[in-house]
């Protein structure tokens, strides 16, 4: 286990905009290969390219999370839409996924949002639903050769008092 007291979650810079891109695609070469197929790892790479990154980043709030100066995660909030929730595979299922939505939605909620919505991959869907978030529809899109890639339009309604 990691000791805690290394960690910070501070908000993105242009600076960190490679290493959370590498961050990012290294964990779904990792993480999603054996869920889906080739198509959907190159969309998913797409998706999450240095352009929408940054776009994404000056459109909303975006977050690292740091260990030693490592970026180790990050994750982004526009409006009330969560999205790009990654951890480095092997820093998963310590907290630190958790510890990030949390600052997202303490986010949210300070913003007055009471209705948090996000996309799960198939790979990320047990994580949300062990924070709370709930599956509101089934969906895919259908990619090259025919392929699919499912994934869930999921939402949490949180309290908007802090605890």
């Amino acid at each position: 286990m990691i000791k805690m007291t290394n960690i910070t979650i501070k908000q993105f810079r242009q600076k960190d905009l490679e290493p959370v891109k590498e961050l990012v695609h290294r964990t779904i070469d990792i993480c999603y290969s054996a869920a889906y197929p080739a198509e959907a790892i190159q969309y998913f790479k797409k998706f999450h390219s240095e352009e929408n990154i940054m776009e994404d980043a000056i459109n909303g709030y975006t977050v690292i999370m740091g260990l030693d100066g490592n970026i180790i995660g990050t994750g982004t909030i526009i409006d009330s839409h969560i999205k790009r929730v990654f951890v480095e595979p092997k820093f998963q299922k310590q907290g630190f996924g958790k510890m990030i939505m949390g600052h997202l939605e303490e986010k949210a909620r300070d913003c007055g949002i009471k209705t948090i919505q996000l996309d799960s991959s198939n790979v990320s869907k047990k994580f949300y639903e062990d924070i709370g978030y709930i599956t509101v529809k089934d969906t895919f899109i259908t990619l090259e050769n025919n392929q699919r890639l499912d994934y869930y339009e999921m939402e949490k309604t949180t309290k908007l008092d802090k605890k």
